[in-house]
């Protein structure tokens, strides 16, 4: 009970002891003076801010997140495959138990009566030890087949599908020895020792007081039936790794949580990585910025090049102006070339005057122009009626 006390207490360390805590005792204590105060002082300030400054605060991006699982890096309870793989045992045992025991037991008379009319010689000894392995390989498949699809079922429940060789690639680091002492000392294989440890001491006193408290009823299996004998410890391991399941379950649901809290913890990162790869997915703001402008000017100077083409310049006549323009033969129905609101607009009027094309006034056409028609777009069928009339009246001026 003492060595379970102090696994808990070890889990606990492992889930408190943190590596910033630690690094930042460590600096104040070479703070502390020699008359038994502390201060921080500048040195102190410039640590604290730079670790905040590389502090990993962020949780993981979904590209972060797609990356490490490329990468074959995700979370994962392997106690959670061994309690899966527990409880297929468990199943196997009391659905196929009775099955696997007559065969067995079939087997075994059969070996035994037929073993006085065998010539054991070159020939028959390895049929008979064929016979005796096949037996045993259907036995022991009938229970590790479902083991096995259970455990693959649990796995991709956990982490999907990944076909990832990262894992199994060679790096000089997994050969230091620096990063080995590391990773011997880290919180993570404290909290393995610790995890371990509570398992086996859990089992072994479950094992101890179950055995113990059935130490009257199996005096007694002496007097059954081999068979009777055999159902009777088949009852007696079933019940035990019952209880054994349960203590799987608070280790499985402990070690998931565990797993899942210091896998993203792992995963997180700093602002200055955010901000990296959002300028790797979105590209540098200051560049697209530059981008944005000069797509900006360019459309600009194709409008301001398709004013001249304009048959009327609409305005209301000092905020908007919209530049349409209907050519027979080129155009179905007027089309707008241009448009723009206070300056901007000047500036198509100014070109418009430039060019010889007619500005005429019209406040609700312009709007309604430069509300609801984009450039290149026809103006809409309610507006062709008026736009008929503004344009036959700049046909007769002309």
């Amino acid at each position: 009970m003492n060595n379970f006390i102090f696994s808990i207490f070890l889990i606990l360390v492992a889930l408190l002891f943190d590596d910033k805590l630690k690094s930042a005792f460590c600096h104040l204590k070479a703070n502390v003076s020699s008359a038994g105060s502390f201060s921080i002082g500048f040195d102190g300030i410039m640590y604290f801010a730079q670790n905040d400054q590389g502090e990993k605060t962020e949780d993981a991006t979904p590209k972060k997140k797609k990356d490490s699982k490329k990468k074959g890096q995700v979370s994962k309870s392997k106690e959670l495959n061994a309690l899966a793989g527990l409880l297929t045992i468990i199943v196997v045992l009391i659905t196929l138990g009775p099955m696997i025991m007559k065969s067995l037991q079939e087997y075994l008379i059969s070996s035994v009566n037929g073993a006085s009319h065998i010539i054991l010689d070159a020939k028959s000894a390895p049929l008979i030890l064929a016979s005796g392995f096949s037996r045993v390989l259907y036995t022991v498949s009938i229970v590790l087949i479902p083991i096995l699809v259970v455990g693959i079922a649990v796995n991709i429940a956990q982490v999907g599908f990944i076909f990832s060789g990262e894992p199994i690639k060679f790096d000089l680091k997994k050969i230091n020895p620096i990063q080995g002492a590391k990773r011997i000392f880290s919180t993570r294989m404290l909290f393995e020792f610790a995890k371990n440890m509570a398992k086996l001491t859990a089992i072994g006193l479950i094992v101890y007081q179950y055995f113990n408290s059935k130490k009257d009823e199996l005096i007694i299996t002496g007097m059954l039936s081999e068979y009777q004998a055999m159902e009777y410890m088949g009852n007696i391991i079933i019940g035990l790794l019952f209880r054994i399941a349960g203590i799987f379950l608070v280790i499985a649901a402990l070690d998931f949580w565990y797993e899942k809290w210091s896998f993203n913890k792992q995963q997180k990162m700093t602002k200055q990585q955010v901000k990296e790869e959002y300028k790797e997915m979105e590209g540098d703001p200051q560049i697209k910025g530059r981008r944005r402008q000069k797509q900006r000017q360019m459309s600009y100077n194709r409008m301001m090049s398709e004013i001249p083409n304009a048959s009327v310049v609409i305005t209301n006549p000092t905020h908007f102006a919209v530049a349409i323009r209907y050519e027979d033969g080129r155009d179905e129905v007027p089309v707008v070339v241009a448009k723009g609101v206070d300056y901007l607009a000047q500036k198509i009027k100014d070109v418009a005057r430039e060019n010889g094309v007619e500005i005429i006034e019209n406040k609700p056409l312009a709007r309604q122009l430069y509300k609801d028609v984009e450039i290149d777009q026809y103006i809409p069928v309610e507006l062709y009626q008026v736009m008929a009339e503004i344009l036959s009246m700049v046909y007769n001026k002309r």
